[in-house]
């Protein structure tokens, strides 16, 4: 078992401006993905989009590689999970009553589903903090460089 904080991809450490040669070590060598590929079969309707948003955003940015498709794949079953969920819950209420046969009130308990739909937001939290994109973690990355609206002549002459 690792002690400490777990160790940052060196793309992590590119896109937030610390990188540093004399730290560098030898990541696990990754193949580098042609295009994005379509959504798994068996992820729902919200799984596919989620796949769409995230997948293309750490597609474009360099962050996901072949290996990294099954992580992605789980994150969007998590965060299908928790909105199918949501749903449910708005529906049936964030309690649930159980009742006697007369019809009067026996207890009043939480929904049970409230504590599957928290586990899906862990699991996904997980995920996400696993590739990076968590408001905190993107935060840390360096902005990009400005554009620059002079043309060439100003650009040179000033």
């Amino acid at each position: 078992m690792q002690r400490g904080r777990p160790p940052k991809p060196s793309a992590i450490k590119a896109l937030q401006g610390t990188a540093r040669p004399d730290r560098a070590r030898a990541d696990m060598p990754v193949e580098v993905m042609e295009s994005f590929p379509a959504a798994p079969n068996d992820l729902t309707e919200m799984g596919k989009r989620e796949w769409v948003v995230l997948g293309s955003y750490l597609f474009r940015i360099g962050l996901l590689a072949v290996i990294d498709l099954d992580p992605l794949a789980k994150y969007c079953n998590e965060a299908a999970r928790y909105w199918e969920l949501n749903r449910l819950i708005s529906e049936e209420g964030f309690k649930v009553v159980y009742e006697n046969e007369e019809g009067g009130t026996l207890k009043e308990v939480l929904n049970p589903l409230l504590a599957a739909q928290t586990q899906a937001l862990t699991n996904s939290r997980a995920y996400l903090s696993a590739f990076g994109v968590t408001p905190a973690m993107r935060a840390k990355l360096a902005p990009p460089p400005a554009q620059s609206t002079k043309d060439e002549f100003d650009q040179l002459f000033g």
